[in-house]
This record gives C-alpha cells, sequence and structure tokens, in this order.
C-alpha cells in the first residue's frame, strides 16, 4: 500500500514522536522513516533528545531548511500477509454472543459429586500430599514439646518447617503443573477446574490431563489450548539468630495469599483470569471461554503462518533447485563445448600432419623417381591413417646397418628393397626381390600402429630414403605391402 509523505507534516511528526513509534505507525522500520527525512531534507533529533524531553526538559526544534529536492514522498512498504479470515471473526462474534446468555453460564460446585476424569489424577496426588504433610506437621509439633525427638533417625518434622518456609505450595517441583496451590485453596482450584472442564466438554472440547506437558489440554475447533491454575505467593523476611554463633540473620519465605489465577493459551501468550476483591474467579468462567476462544483464532491463524511459511520455503527451494540444474545444464554444455574445442584441434593438429607426410612422401617419390602408379594401383588402396607414427627418415652411405642386414640377411650387391616397421605383435612373410644372391624369405613382426620404411638399396651405399605411413588395420599394411612387392619386382 502506498503512503505519501508530506514535508512539512512529517517535520512535525519526527519532533513529537520517536521514530520507532512513527516507524510502527506507517509500517516502516526507524531506519526507513530516517532515510525518507533525509531525501526531503527534514533534520532529526539529535540521540538523547527524547530522554531529556523525559526528564522535563525542552529542547529546542532545528528549523525546517526552506530548500529541499523533493516535497514528498511515496513509500511502498511491504504488506504484512493477513491470516486472520473473515470466518474467524464471524466464528469468534457468535461464540462470544452464546456466553452472555442465560443458559451458558458455568456455576461452580464447591464440593461436586463427580469429578471430571482429568481433574481426578489431581485430586488423588493433592490429598497424598496433605497426608504426608500433615504427619510431618505432627512430628514437629512433638519435637516443639520434646527437642530429643528431631534427632531420631525417622523424624520428619524438618519438611513440615520447608513446607511452610516455601508457602505450602502442594506438589512442590521445578517442572510444569497443571495445578500450583496450597493447603488453602486446593479444593477451590480442583472446583474452578472441573466445572471448566465439564464446561469445556458440553462446547464441544475434548479435555485431558497431559501430564508431559504439565496442563490441562481443551482440543478442539482446530486448536489444542492449555489450561493451569496457580495461587500468586508473597514474599516475606523474618529475623532468626544462628543456632552456632547466636547472631541474626534474616530468612526470606513465602505465604499463601488465598487467591486463585486461571491461566489460558501457551507458555509465551498466557491470558490470565483472576480472583478480585468484586469478582471471584469462579463468576468469571463464561469470560474465560471467550479468551480460549480467542487463543483457538490465534492458533488458527498462526497454523495460517506456518503453512504459508512453509510454502515459501519450498518454492524457494524449488527455485534453488531449478537454479542448480541450470547451472549444471551450463557448466555441462561449457564441457560439452571445451570437449569439441579440444577434439578440433587434435584432430586439426592430426589433418596437419598427415597432409605433412603426404608432401613428404610425395617428394621422396620424386626424387627417387617412383610415381604412385609404379608403387601401387590403384592408389585409393593405400589407406593413409593421419594417426599413425611417423618416423623420420634414414641416410646412410658406405655399409648397410645393422637393421637392414637384419632383413636382408647379409651385404647386397646389387638392389634390394628393404621394408623397415616397428617390432609389434603381429607377423607377416615379405619376400625378397627376384635376382638376389642367396633368396631367402624373412619374417618381420608388424605392430598395428606401424611405421613403413621403404628403402632402395644399390651396392653397399643407400639411394633413396623414405617412409611411409599406412593405417593401422593389418589387412591394409599387407595390401600395401604387396603393392609395394609387385613395384620393386618390376
Amino acid at each position: 500500500m502506498e503512503k505519501t509523505f508530506s514535508r512539512n507534516d512529517l517535520y512535525e511528526e519526527v519532533w513529537t514522536t520517536p521514530l520507532t513509534r512513527l516507524g510502527k505507525k506507517y509500517g516502516l522500520s526507524d531506519n526507513g522513516v530516517r532515510k525518507i527525512c533525509r531525501a526531503m531534507n527534514i533534520p532529526l533529533p539529535k540521540a538523547g533528545h527524547w530522554a531529556k524531553v523525559a526528564a522535563g526538559q525542552v529542547i529546542p526544534r532545528t528549523p525546517l531548511p526552506a530548500d529541499a529536492k523533493k516535497a514528498s514522498v511515496v513509500s511502498r512498504p511491504p504488506e504484512e500477509a493477513a491470516f486472520r479470515v473473515p470466518e474467524d471473526d464471524d466464528w469468534l462474534r457468535a461464540k462470544s454472543a452464546e456466553e452472555e446468555t442465560a443458559d451458558s453460564q458455568v456455576s461452580v460446585d464447591l464440593k461436586p459429586a463427580r469429578l471430571h476424569a482429568a481433574i481426578a489424577p489431581l485430586r488423588d496426588k493433592l490429598r497424598a500430599e496433605i497426608k504426608e504433610m500433615a504427619l510431618a506437621e505432627r512430628d514437629a509439633k512433638r519435637a516443639e514439646r520434646r527437642p530429643r525427638l528431631a534427632q531420631s533417625p525417622d523424624w520428619e518434622g524438618w519438611r513440615w518447617k520447608s513446607f511452610v518456609d516455601r508457602g505450602e505450595v502442594l506438589l512442590q517441583t521445578h517442572r510444569r503443573s497443571p495445578m500450583r496451590v496450597t493447603t488453602r485453596t486446593y479444593e477451590r482450584a480442583l472446583a474452578v477446574l472441573n466445572a471448566l472442564c465439564w464446561a469445556a466438554a458440553r462446547r464441544g472440547f475434548t479435555v485431558q490431563l497431559n501430564v508431559s506437558a504439565g496442563r490441562i489440554q481443551l482440543t478442539g475447533h482446530d486448536a489444542v489450548v492449555d489450561v493451569r491454575i496457580s495461587e500468586p505467593l508473597d514474599e516475606k523476611v523474618r529475623a532468626e539468630r544462628n543456632s552456632w554463633d547466636n547472631k541474626p540473620r534474616s530468612v526470606p519465605y513465602k505465604v499463601p495469599t488465598g487467591k486463585l489465577v486461571l491461566y489460558v493459551g501457551e507458555r509465551w501468550s498466557e491470558v490470565a483470569s483472576a480472583d478480585t476483591v468484586d469478582e471471584p474467579l469462579e463468576t468469571k468462567l463464561n469470560r474465560v471461554f471467550i479468551r480460549i476462544y480467542r487463543a483457538v483464532i490465534r492458533q488458527r491463524e498462526q497454523r495460517r503462518q506456518r503453512d504459508a511459511r512453509d510454502r515459501e520455503w519450498k518454492a524457494e527451494e524449488a527455485r534453488r533447485e531449478a537454479a542448480a540444474a541450470r547451472r549444471r545444464e551450463e557448466e555441462a554444455a561449457k564441457e560439452r563445448e571445451r570437449r569439441q574445442r579440444n577434439a578440433l584441434v587434435v584432430e586439426a593438429k592430426q589433418w596437419r600432419t598427415a597432409q605433412l607426410i603426404r608432401d613428404y612422401v610425395a617428394q621422396v617419390m620424386s626424387l627417387s623417381g617412383w610415381s604412385n602408379s609404379e608403387i601401387c594401383e590403384p592408389t585409393q588402396n593405400l589407406d593413409w591413417n593421419p594417426h599413425a607414427t611417423f618416423a623420420r627418415p634414414q641416410r646412410q652411405h658406405g655399409n648397410v646397418s645393422r637393421k637392414e642386414a637384419a632383413v636382408v640377411g647379409h651385404p647386397v650387391e646389387q638392389e634390394v628393397l628393404v621394408l623397415d616397421a616397428t617390432p609389434g605383435v603381429h607377423a607377416y612373410e615379405v619376400g625378397e626381390r627376384p635376382g638376389l644372391p642367396n633368396k631367402r624369405r624373412t619374417s618381420l613382426r608388424i605392430d598395428p600402429s606401424f611405421v613403413l620404411s621403404v628403402r632402395v638399396v644399390k651396392g653397399r651405399g643407400i639411394a633413396s630414403t623414405g617412409s611411409v605411413a599406412f593405417a593401422s588395420s593389418f589387412d591394409a599394411f599387407a595390401n600395401a605391402t604387396n603393392c609395394f612387392r609387385a613395384a620393386a619386382s618390376r
């Protein structure tokens, strides 16, 4: 909802109302109001201004400057979600009207003939505690007449003194309790709670004693309302003398007040209905039920607020998951692009290497006087592999190298074709050129990824040397070898 702030009006308000209260009036924080004043050049009270005003001092105002960039400001504070629905107001008005009728008036029987199931266990515990305290009181009175009884190991008189000093509270405990009353009011408290429980059952509530929660709970109308009753105590101090040095000391103790207070609602939002001089608690039970109905409305609003918060949290979680999924998709796309880019670079490098090999082979062939048709026909049988390993060609003069000698088997006197390959896992027999002395067949070990070297040897020197890279498959190598063999036999 838009709010328009006039410069003169806001100047008057900031000098008559603290910013914290003014912010609540307009649904803003005090810092939000301060920003609006700064935008309209409105002077603000200094720190400690309102403490001095509360002390009675008169603090002069800082005059409003004549110039300002803005004469008014439109603010759009966030609207708070309304979790109270009209049906709740109608229901509350109807229930409140019923409590005003004569038929709905709740009466309290101080000596009830029948106790509610939620009250009976409390009565039994209270009566057992009263019997124990009666025995402790008897021992304490006996010890007053006969002091030596206090030295007996089974003497229980000390419990009575402690019980009286803490205000004669029955069932004293540090935990939560549905009843915290004294011996003077426990019967009234039981009667009030009993009447309240029966009346709640007639109004559609299910009443039970929740021992773990320490409350009487009214369940119904889409809510669970806690109820407890208590008696406030007065704190006093008496003077006593120490038994060991007879010096005086102050001893605090508590005394019952005889008044009852009935609490409705959760611990942090309890609403109290207490005894007064004019109206005891027994006459206020119908108004207590109106407060119970209001507690029901509050719980409905809180449940709607929790549901809205849960929906908002789930929506935010879904948005986060969607954003994370988008980030993962973007990262995956970037990774795919990176891989494609790297593959393209590798392929380009391979293409460049293959092209370099082709150019080199063509140059070697041109120097040796061979042509593609002389080596292998048709040329498409040569399956050039850009992935093949490239071996630097060797040029030697004089005697044949050890590798060539191992292949040929003896010094050559005339032209011979030497096929050189990287040692590998396959074997293939290559026949020597016809006309060589001591004809023999040589077995070579061939690697699937090999480099085949072609050398034309004349006499004891190498006339020309070249290297040709073929496909990695063995069939392609065999096909290429047959082509070379056919060319060499010419």
